[in-house]
């Protein structure tokens, strides 16, 4: 080995790698119910790797997800320093696939609904640096039916519930959203005798853990560094809103449908001097 090459690196350089027309599967068997996911086709693309410091990797991928839903990603990759630049699109990803996971938590039924997202989406971070990420977005999630497994009826369902603005930012823990427009939410609520709402009988009640340890306690101070949470959405609109009320902790009791309902929220913040415009109106009884 001569004295030239001692302390160089390797250098790598590949011009372009893709997979196309993929098949990949997906099984997870730690819940009650398998839950099987399918990615295809599945194809791929990155040009222009190499291992040279800031250079850029351009990308691509396109799927289907169990044959119904798209994936769609491109951006750039840098692998030193890291960073990412994607721009993802997500269309009709079916809620339903989801249904096992909540299981062990609500006593529910995804009957339908499905999710559209197109972000943009920055990640990065150097070397003894914390992580940083920033997401622009819109959402809507579409045609969600819930229904509770106790009586066999609609908990709660909508036709859209559409999210404009999003900007998250994780190291300032800061949350925008423009605004929020609901169209035709339902929502089934029931007080009991005992003052308590329908919702908690959905919840799945956990066992407590016997003899488990308790943990030391630690004393810590407060960081002056640690940032809180922030968050603001400028509007959140209720078109055609509607209900079924009912309140049997009365003497006697009440039950009415509610029609009709509309109305507009704005300006809410986590600032605690802020203030919040409030406006709903609603038909009762067709009136």
């Amino acid at each position: 080995q001569t004295s030239e090459a001692i302390g160089k690196s390797w250098q790598v350089a590949l011009k372009e790698f893709q997979l196309k027309d993929y098949r990949l599967k997906f099984q997870d068997n730690s819940q009650k119910e398998t839950v099987n996911f399918e990615l295809a086709p599945f194809t791929t693309k990155v040009q222009n790797f190499s291992l040279k410091k800031g250079a850029k990797l351009p990308l691509s991928l396109q799927t289907k997800i169990n044959q119904k839903s798209s994936l769609e990603v491109g951006g750039n990759l840098i692998l030193e320093p890291f960073s990412s630049d994607l721009q993802v699109t997500l269309k009709d990803l079916g809620l339903k696939n989801f249904e096992a996971y909540l299981s062990q938590f609500v006593r529910i039924d995804i009957i339908d609904g499905a999710l559209d997202t197109k972000a943009s989406i920055k990640l990065s971070q150097a070397k003894q640096a914390p992580l940083q990420l920033k997401v622009q977005a819109s959402t809507n999630l579409k045609d969600l039916v819930l229904r509770d497994q106790i009586l066999n009826k609609d908990l709660i369902k909508w036709q859209s519930l559409k999210l404009d603005g999003i900007d998250f930012d994780l190291a300032e823990l800061n949350l925008n959203i423009a605004k929020v427009l609901l169209q035709e939410p339902y929502g089934r609520v029931t007080i009991k005798k005992d003052r308590t709402f329908n919702f908690s009988d959905v919840v799945v009640q956990r066992p407590p853990q016997e003899n488990k340890p308790k943990p030391l306690p630690v004393k810590t101070e407060p960081s002056k560094l640690t940032k809180k949470p922030r968050y603001k959405i400028g509007s959140i609109t209720v078109a055609r809103g509607s209900s079924d009320f009912s309140d049997f902790s009365l003497i006697l009791p009440f039950v009415v449908q509610i029609n009709d309902l509309n109305g507009t929220i704005k300006d809410i913040s986590s600032e605690s001097k802020s203030l919040t415009d409030f406006e709903l109106a609603g038909k009762v009884f067709d009136l």
